[in-house]
C-alpha cells in the first residue's frame, strides 16, 4: 500500500508554482480586451482634443495647421526630466521628452512626424543619405495603449499638451513608416523598411565637445 502524502511533503512543489504564477501575472501579456478598450479611449480623446478627422471623414487639406504634442517619459531621470534639456555628451538612450507634429491617429497608433530626410531605396530598404535622394517623411507610430496619461492643460514652457508614456531606451515608437508626397496627400511606402544609420560614437563625441567649446568661447 502506498504511503499517503502529507501537505508538508508537497511544499517544495507549491512554492515554485506560486512564484511561476506570480511571474506570469507580472510579466505576462496584458488582457487583449483591456488593450482594445484602452486604445479606443485614447483614440477618441486624441481626436476630440486635437480635432483630428475620424475614419469616415476626409483628411485635412495640406495647408491646414498641424497639431503638436509633447511626448514625455513617465519615469525619467530627475536630472533630464522635462522641461530640462538633455545635455549628455553621448545619448545612448532616448531623451526624456520629444516635441512632435501629429500626422494622424490610427486604429492602434498615434502617428507623428519624426523627421524629413533623403534616402536611397534598395532591396526594399531605405537608408538615409546626405546627398540628393528620394525625399520622404519618417512617421513614428506610438501604441495608443502605451499612453498612460494626457495633460491637456498647456504647459508653461512650450504651451502644448503632454502625453506621458512609459517608453524604454529606444524611444516611444513601435515602428517607423515612410511617407512621400503624392500631389494632394501623403502616401505610405508599404514595401519599404527604414534602416537606421549606424552611429559613429567617436564622431558624435567630437562634434559635441566642439559645440560646447564654441558656446563657451562665444559666451
Amino acid at each position: 500500500m502506498a504511503e499517503q502524502l502529507k501537505p508538508e511533503d508537497l511544499a517544495w512543489v507549491s512554492r515554485p508554482y506560486r512564484w511561476v504564477t506570480f511571474a506570469r501575472k507580472v510579466f505576462g501579456r496584458p488582457d487583449a480586451v483591456a488593450v482594445l478598450r484602452r486604445r479606443e479611449e485614447i483614440r477618441e480623446e486624441l481626436r476630440q482634443h486635437l480635432h483630428l478627422p475620424g475614419p469616415a471623414e476626409p483628411p485635412k487639406p495640406p495647408g491646414e495647421a498641424v497639431p503638436e504634442v509633447l511626448v514625455v517619459k513617465l519615469r525619467p531621470r530627475k536630472r533630464w526630466a522635462y522641461p530640462k534639456t538633455d545635455e549628455r555628451l553621448l545619448q545612448l538612450t532616448a531623451s526624456s521628452w520629444f516635441k512632435y507634429e501629429v500626422k494622424d491617429v490610427a486604429d492602434a497608433f498615434l502617428e507623428v512626424f519624426a523627421a524629413a530626410v533623403n534616402v536611397e531605396i534598395s532591396n526594399g530598404k531605405a537608408r538615409r543619405v546626405d546627398h540628393e535622394g528620394h525625399f520622404v517623411y519618417l512617421v513614428g507610430r506610438i501604441p495608443l495603449e502605451s499612453v498612460h496619461h494626457i495633460d491637456w492643460s498647456p504647459d508653461p514652457t512650450n504651451w502644448l499638451p503632454r502625453l506621458y508614456i512609459d517608453y524604454r531606451r529606444a524611444g516611444p515608437f513601435r515602428e517607423v513608416a515612410l511617407y512621400e508626397d503624392r500631389d494632394t496627400y501623403l502616401g505610405e511606402l508599404d514595401d519599404v523598411e527604414w534602416k537606421r544609420p549606424r552611429r559613429n560614437y567617436l564622431r558624435e563625441l567630437r562634434w559635441e565637445l566642439k559645440r560646447r567649446r564654441e558656446l563657451r568661447e562665444g559666451g
